[in-house]
């Protein structure tokens, strides 16, 4: 199952969602030799993100980067080397210097003061009508109606009007990319073989989650992304490849009878924290 590993957790300016959105990176090396690069990125969040490049680069160094999904170009910063947790690629975190365009073409809420709605999911939604993308809290009720279905009717910005929205998907496409430069032109209209491969994409929903092992040890977690056929998550419990493992989404919530039967697909270290991210796949998708 090829399910990407997630962002480390931790309390941040905004949500960090994995995405990968198709870029072109350009600037100087660590040899002062000039390069371009096609990449995308792994994880983003309103101020900048982390970036696989095979090109080394030097900490504070300038380069500048092409969101093929806006076609925008903006100078980033490039702020630290980080270690290999998703790929053999280096990785880098890197900030944008004009953070005011919206560099990404996904709609951060500004985080308030005010009490928090209870029992809300983290949810990448996207309008069906003009392709914009926004991170946003839903409450349970919204997101069991999504779930049914599979769209929802909200305010979008960009349209000044209510529009259908849908869940967003972690990875944008290049025929996607220039989709999302199109205003209006109503609701996406999928054809079948369209709606067949999306049956294994995945998309970005921080839901909780209760895991519990065969020996009965259980521990509370957050999806990352999850698909019809698995999800990923971070944890600090021993588990191999391969190891059956019994799931609970939103326990207390969606469907607390319901516990599913899973097998861990794939492990990764986060580092040196003794956390690992996990790559589960349903067995009933097997």
């Amino acid at each position: 199952m090829d399910i990407d590993p997630p962002h480390a957790a931790g309390k941040r300016r905004s949500k960090r969602p994995l995405l990968r959105i198709p870029i072109r990176v350009e600037g100087k090396n660590a040899g002062g030799q000039s390069f371009f690069e096609d990449t995308h990125t792994l994880v983003i969040n309103r101020n900048g993100g982390r970036i696989c490049l095979q090109a080394l680069l030097r900490v504070g160094d300038i380069i500048r980067i092409t969101n093929h999904s806006t076609h925008k170009t903006c100078p980033f910063r490039v702020v630290v080397s980080l270690e290999r947790s998703y790929g053999p690629k280096p990785e880098w975190g890197v900030e944008c210097l004009h953070p005011e365009t919206n560099f990404w073409g996904v709609y951060f809420p500004e985080q308030r003061e005010e009490k928090k709605v209870a029992a809300a999911l983290d949810v990448l939604l996207q309008c069906c009508a003009c392709h914009t993308r926004e991170m946003t809290q839903l409450p349970l009720e919204k997101y069991r109606e999504l779930n049914e279905r599979a769209q929802l009717r909200r305010p979008c910005s960009q349209c000044q009007r209510t529009t259908d929205w849908r869940i967003g998907f972690v990875e944008i496409l290049q025929k996607e990319a220039a989709a999302s430069t199109r205003a209006g032109g109503g609701s996406e209209v999928i054809p079948p073989a369209e709606r067949e491969r999306r049956q294994t994409q995945r998309f970005v929903a921080m839901l909780p989650l209760r895991v519990r092992n065969r020996e009965g040890r259980e521990t509370l977690a957050t999806t990352e992304n999850l698909s019809k056929t698995g999800l990923c998550f971070i944890s600090d419990m021993a588990m191999e490849e391969g190891d059956p493992i019994f799931l609970t989404v939103a326990p207390g919530g969606i469907d607390p009878s319901q516990e599913i039967t899973a097998r861990i697909a794939w492990r990764r270290p986060v580092g040196t924290s003794g956390k690992f991210f996990f790559g589960v796949r349903l067995v009933a998708a097997e």
